[in-house]
């Protein structure tokens, strides 16, 4: 993904939902996304009465899956840029006690030195200013908070980026270009030592999600790159056609993974 932040992308679930869809359909893992990374964050040793911020939550999927895990003594505030976002976690998250704020990750809305812990997922990519987000996490979290930010590997899913280049020689560049991440496996550790100490990288094993669906895939990619209803079905035709070629499943590589770094 870009750096620059689609209002359009993420004004609901809906995008999100369809690139979900595909790992419910045809990933696998040792264990839940969700429930993994909720395991990390509780073996963060945070105290009783852990304040905890969840910056670009989104629909709030990490809490709602967690829903039984959650201490009844932790404070949650949800926060995302969108107001739609911020709606769908009000009503997906029913634990009492939560606080749900629009908030930019560039300007949060903590007092300094106030939370335990802060929580970013598959959302430094999308920020403009990275720099800028990483003071805003150090200011707000107290010393020896934790921040835990997931993301993907550079060649995640890199398989996309070629099929959208193909379908581009075939018919013409009507498809933008796949979008590259700036805040990786590879390169986050370097961005969060700028202001955090004991930055560690938990990896999930890299996997191989075999793709049988032409819809499901088109509708991964296109919830990125938005075509008009002609190309879209194009795009389907295409994608058919090349997992037919591969014996009825495209091979798409998976690696994504969890930093959890401390605030000195």
């Amino acid at each position: 993904m870009s750096n620059a932040v689609d209002e359009s992308q993420y004004r609901t679930s809906e995008n999100l939902a369809a690139r979900a869809n595909m790992f419910r359909k045809f990933g696998s893992g040792p264990s839940p996304w969700h429930g993994w990374i909720f395991d990390c964050l509780l073996a963060a040793g945070l105290p009783a009465e852990a304040r905890i911020a969840d910056v670009g939550g989104g629909p709030g999927w990490l809490w709602k899956e967690n829903a039984a895990r959650i201490p009844a003594s932790w404070q949650v505030t949800h926060t995302d840029l969108s107001p739609g976002m911020v709606a769908e976690a009000r009503a997906n998250v029913s634990r009492a006690g939560s606080v749900f704020e629009v908030a930019d990750a560039q300007a949060l809305p903590f007092a300094d030195a106030s939370l335990d812990a802060l929580t970013a997922n598959h959302m430094l990519y999308h920020v403009p200013d990275l720099p800028r987000a990483m003071s805003e996490f150090a200011r707000v979290l107290k010393p020896g908070g934790w921040l835990l930010a997931t993301t993907n590997g550079a060649d995640h899913m890199a398989e996309i980026a070629d099929l959208v280049k193909a379908f581009n020689r075939a018919h013409g560049d009507v498809l933008k270009p796949w979008p590259t991440l700036t805040f990786t496996l590879e390169s986050g550790a370097a961005t969060l030592a700028a202001k955090f100490a004991d930055v560690m990288l938990h990896r999930r094993p890299p996997g191989i999600m075999r793709v049988t669906e032409a819809e499901a895939l088109a509708s991964c990619i296109t919830s990125v790159i938005k075509p008009d209803a002609a190309t879209g079905e194009k795009l389907v035709a295409f994608l058919r056609e090349q997992i037919a070629a591969v014996d009825g499943a495209l091979a798409l590589r998976t690696q994504s993974g969890l930093f959890v770094a401390r605030r000195p």
